[in-house]
């Protein structure tokens, strides 16, 4: 994914329409290529990652430590699934090629759906060759009671971002 990276990241943050004040969540960090990018928006709120592999911790630490001294960024170890946050926690979650690998989608996505505050952007950013379709989040973030579904695609792949109802 870090190859790729780049140019989805970019579509990514330019489509959440992020404020400097904001509390964001990534949902599999990786090496932390999209943590670094969201802390250089969010430069007076906060960022969070979780992503199970204790490697991918360490990579996103080291590439992050800026932030993670400065008090601006947490790694948490954890699955989509089980987030351990409160309620309404995050003005926006991100998840970058990563929904389709998470052992229950419908369960992370009602996960995100509920640490998100009302009103709040989940995106969902796919890089080829994913192997996730359009349709299928479509419908998951439908059934997980999204609305303002909105699927977008670019010459980085496709995104699909939902909000968390009023």
């Amino acid at each position: 994914m870090e190859r790729n990276a780049g140019a989805m990241v970019l579509e990514a943050l330019w489509r959440m329409d992020l404020n400097p004040g904001d509390h964001v969540v990534e949902i599999g960090f990786g090496p932390g290529v999209a943590l670094e990018a969201l802390a250089s928006v969010v430069t007076t709120g906060h960022v969070t990652g979780i992503d199970p592999s204790a490697l991918m911790q360490r990579r996103a630490a080291a590439r992050n430590d800026a932030a993670i001294l400065e008090g601006r960024m947490t790694l948490v170890e954890g699955v989509a699934g089980l987030l351990p946050f409160d309620d309404a926690s995050f003005d926006a979650a991100l998840a970058i090629d990563t929904l389709h690998f998470w052992p229950d989608p419908l369960a992370g996505v009602l996960e995100v759906r509920r640490v998100l505050r009302p009103g709040a952007c989940f995106l969902c950013a796919f890089t080829p060759p994913s192997g996730a379709t359009r349709a299928g989040i479509f419908d998951l973030f439908k059934l997980a009671g999204l609305t303002d579904i909105l699927p977008a695609e670019s010459s980085a792949g496709f995104t699909l971002a939902g909000r968390k109802p009023d």
